[in-house]
């Protein structure tokens, strides 16, 4: 192999499998072509820097961008993403044990989530697992609707709907506990 030098210490090794770098590697070119990354069995992908100081990953065999961070810190991704997943299906797959997965934080004080335990999954408005509207798929198919804290209405597999009860009568489509009051 070759080693680099600077005074005495050993800054860059070119050995048969591989270049080793100590310390920051820097990489200058006026064009947009900065590095490109080869494996024989995959192909090769560019990492760059275009003329409109954006960041990407580019497919050279694919001709196709498959990551692009621009200068503002906006991102755009092409593909399949796949978090705690190895081979996702859908455009974004996520598998995790946490009971809220997804979080989606908009400037008021409600927040929506996904929720899911041993029982089912959902999505919620709240914080953490303190729900305080939710939408739920439980285990045995049923529709379940909470608002403020509370279940309001449930649809069974069977499509019976409750509404004031966890537990609609099996014999009737629409079970109401409570009053009701109908005009027409």
């Amino acid at each position: 192999g070759i080693s680099f030098f600077v005074g005495q210490a050993s800054k860059m090794q070119v050995t048969s499998t591989g270049v080793g770098v100590t310390g920051k590697l820097t990489v200058t070119d006026s064009g947009a072509d900065l590095i490109d990354l080869t494996r024989s069995s995959v192909g090769t992908y560019r990492l760059a820097i275009s003329g409109s100081d954006a960041f990407s990953i580019f497919d050279v065999g694919a001709s196709a961008d498959r990551l692009i961070i621009d200068s503002s810190g906006d991102a755009t991704f092409s593909g399949k993403l796949g978090i705690g997943v190895a081979s996702p299906d859908n455009a974004l797959d996520i598998d995790s044990s946490l009971t809220n997965s997804v979080h989606i934080q908009g400037t008021g004080s409600q927040n929506l989530f996904s929720y899911h335990d041993s029982g089912g999954v959902g999505w919620a408005t709240g914080s953490g697992t303190n729900y305080t509207n939710l939408i739920y798929l439980d285990s045995s198919n049923n529709i379940r609707l909470y608002t403020n804290s509370g279940e309001r209405m449930r649809i069974t597999s069977a499509g019976n709907v409750g509404i004031g009860t966890s537990s609609p009568n099996s014999g009737v489509k629409l079970e109401v506990n409570g009053l009701i009051s109908a005009n027409g």
